[in-house]
């Protein structure tokens, strides 16, 4: 099947998906325009509008920016109503108690992964912020220093 791509949307896109492969980092102008082969003043007036959309934000002084946790919400609506989703929460539950570890369901897409429900238990609160990687890592005191994952077939 053929699809009109509508540049402008197709631009925007292109951004937010760039933008995505490293969440925790901030780029600047300069940068996307060269990695996306855009010119700098087509993607400043999409990172603004970004912004007043609150999926983008500033950061570094001003001069950089990164995606905000909007896109989270989103997908997180979209999975309200998945009967795998429903039906993992009942296995999940179960799959907990007989082997006492926390239970993910992830998906994965090509390198990618994105955990799409996990019966949560934690017996102490963890900071969001710090140091990445080690025991101050927030993954690190959800998981134990484990890295969980089940298939579903």
């Amino acid at each position: 099947m053929e699809y009109k791509i509508v540049p402008a949307a197709d631009k925007v896109v292109r951004i937010i998906e760039f933008m995505a492969q490293s969440p925790t980092g901030a780029y600047g102008v300069t940068e996307i325009a060269q990695q996306l082969g855009l010119n700098k003043g087509t993607v400043y007036p999409i990172l603004q509008t970004l912004i007043y959309h609150q999926w983008v934000e500033k950061s570094g002084g001003g001069s950089k920016y990164s995606l905000t946790n909007r896109l989270v919400g989103l997908s997180g609506n979209l999975l309200k109503g998945d009967r795998l989703i429903s039906d993992f929460m009942l296995v999940g539950a179960e799959l907990e108690r007989q082997c006492g570890e926390l239970i993910n369901l992830h998906y994965m897409y090509g390198m990618s992964t994105a955990i799409l429900a996990a019966r949560v238990t934690v017996s102490r609160p963890f900071a969001a912020g710090g140091p990445a990687g080690g025991e101050h890592d927030p993954h690190h005191r959800l998981f134990g220093g484990k890295v969980p994952g089940m298939r579903v077939r």
